[in-house]
């Protein structure tokens, strides 16, 4: 499955010199079209807390005097990853997809499991009043790996992605001898700076499999855990869709990678061994800005 995010004619232009830089032009007419938009966010300096409502990774965040602070199932306090303001990070989202204003939080639960983790993405449209707010005692995460995860400010920038390792066709970027090692030399290229970068929106989800978002769509809508077998997983969404095979590929087509986080030394983000935490959302619930559907995973290698 590869949804593409149709780009501008200034941005296929620069996609198409770099892959005739990398001497891939002949894959050029097939990966364009697999491109997409994204947003890549990175972590600019530490964060002192000296301003309220700010896009933030790590730390605590500022929240609403009359938000409950998010818990998991057995009760304890869910661990905060990120706080975006939208009005900081949507106009790096060239498909339009986020709101303009508010605050878009993300707080995750006990992280031993890579599939189905509990977590909670929580919108706030009206951010007034927000205050830094303190746990008052350690979060899940905290808890298991008795440390704390250091805040910095977040910054967002526009940027666009090939298909990555597991979802690329190795047919199309193996037509010669070199021109599969020269691929994966950009795509790691176009990541940047994987120091200060720690996460990325609407991009191909990091994985060795390109399944992520089937495993989202059997979840979300079928309250089933991965099946591996992307047969299994059509038929359980078709039980739920009408018997339609349209509607099951439709959904799985249209579901979107929100955030990945990355294992991040500065932040102290360690997700197994240096892999990375994935939030999805249906495109549907994603633009009515219904967060409470949504699939938390986590891909290691």
């Amino acid at each position: 499955m590869l949804m593409s995010n149709p780009l501008n004619e200034q941005l296929s232009h620069a996609l198409e010199q770099l892959l005739k830089q990398y001497h891939l032009s002949p894959a050029a007419e097939k990966l364009l079209p697999q491109s997409r938009s994204t947003v890549k966010l990175s972590a600019i300096e530490p964060d002192l807390y000296e301003k309220v409502g700010n896009s933030r990774v790590g730390g605590y965040p500022d929240l609403p005097p009359a938000m409950e602070w998010p818990t998991e199932a057995s009760g304890k306090l869910m661990t905060p990853l990120a706080q975006l303001n939208l009005a900081e990070i949507a106009p790096a989202c060239r498909q339009g997809w986020l709101p303009e204003t508010g605050m878009l939080y993300f707080f995750c639960g006990m992280d031993e499991g890579a599939a189905n983790i509990e977590h909670r993405i929580i919108f706030v449209q009206y951010p007034e009043q927000l205050a830094f707010r303190h746990p008052g005692a350690a979060t899940i995460l905290e808890d298991i790996y008795e440390t704390s995860f250091h805040p910095y400010k977040a910054a967002a920038v526009s940027a666009v992605e090939l298909p990555n390792m597991a979802y690329v066709d190795y047919e199309v970027i193996d037509f010669e001898e070199g021109s599969t090692d020269r691929y994966f030399e950009l795509v790691a290229e176009m990541q940047g700076d994987r120091i200060t970068n720690w996460g990325t929106m609407f991009g191909y989800p990091t994985g060795q499999h390109h399944d992520a978002e089937e495993e989202a769509a059997l979840f979300i809508l079928a309250d089933k855990t991965t099946e591996y077998d992307s047969e299994k997983v059509m038929k359980h969404l078709m039980d739920k869709l009408g018997r339609s095979r349209e509607r099951a590929e439709a959904e799985i087509e249209d579901m979107i990678m929100l955030l990945e986080i990355d294992s991040n030394e500065q932040v102290g983000y360690q997700w197994l061994d240096a892999g990375v935490i994935h939030f999805f959302i249906r495109k549907e619930d994603l633009l009515a800005r219904n967060f409470s559907r949504t699939y938390c995973s986590l891909s290691s290698s």
